[in-house]
């Protein structure tokens, strides 16, 4: 199934698409709503945006009947060509993720964690501030901030915000490799602080992994495509949550998501021999 069907004489340039992410930019920086509203708000103009740009997705049917839980994403930079005109990028998977869940959950939000600005990103604080999203300190934030999941503080606070989404039904979009990878790099190294959250969250919500390829590329040129695969919850991998039992279950589980990477990868290519 393909969340947006297009024959490739009706798919728009990649000219076409840029404009409307700076369109996208603009309503989201000008917008004097909510927060929830800002993220609803987001969600259909990302939607209008792709209307003509083919992305496969596969794997719907493993959609909770309900909301409230943790979708895990892979995460790939943004291709230069979609750089804004005042140097921002907006993050073409974790964006289109949101707006394939809203179609799904249309009267609650995805909350995500998004790295803090640095001092010079103005653009990059004046987006995100728009929607309230769940903030934290990186090595990409700041070289001298500690990125350490160790870091208690930034924990805790990720964690009452990530519980107070959950608790009102919203889902939460998780980057486990805390950083974006071009396709053919992705998975990088998963942290914990995802998987560490869900073992303490109550009730425990399901978490459901998503691989994507080729959202780094320039649309039209490549075929980008998302699946959704089975959910689990950790106590159905685990019977502790120790650190020792959470890293092996972590080394485990990128394991494990590398083929999931690699099943969507074969998709696209059964797809486009067949075609």
């Amino acid at each position: 199934m393909n969340y947006l069907e297009v024959n490739a004489t009706e798919q728009q340039s990649p000219a076409s698409l840029l404009t409307k992410l700076e369109d996208i930019y603009q309503q989201i920086v000008s917008s004097k709503e909510s927060s929830f509203n800002n993220r609803q708000l987001c969600d259909k103009l990302v939607a209008s945006a792709f209307l003509q740009t083919s992305i496969n997705l596969a794997g719907l049917e493993n959609l909770p009947s309900h909301s409230g839980h943790i979708f895990l994403l892979n995460h790939h930079k943004v291709n230069p060509f979609y750089t804004l005109a005042n140097g921002f990028q907006i993050t073409l998977d974790t964006h289109i993720l949101s707006s394939v869940l809203a179609t799904q959950y249309p009267n609650i939000t995805s909350a995500r964690v998004v790295r803090s600005g640095r001092y010079d990103e103005c653009a990059h604080q004046n987006y995100f501030d728009k929607f309230s999203y769940i903030m934290v300190n990186t090595v990409e934030s700041d070289p001298q901030a500690s990125a350490n999941p160790s870091n208690q503080s930034q924990f805790q606070s990720f964690y009452q915000s990530a519980a107070e989404e959950i608790s009102i039904g919203n889902n939460l979009i998780l980057c486990p490799e805390g950083t974006s990878y071009q396709c053919e790099d992705s998975p990088g190294a998963f942290k914990a602080g995802a998987f560490k959250l869900a073992t303490m969250l109550k009730p425990e919500p399901l978490i459901i992994p998503v691989s994507i390829v080729h959202f780094d590329k320039v649309f039209g040129e490549f075929s980008p495509a998302m699946t959704f695969h089975q959910p689990f919850r950790m106590t159905d991998r685990i019977a502790v949550a120790d650190r020792q039992t959470l890293a092996a279950f972590i080394l485990s589980f990128q394991q494990e998501y590398s083929d999931y990477i690699a099943q969507t990868r074969a998709r696209l290519l059964t797809r486009s021999t067949v075609k």
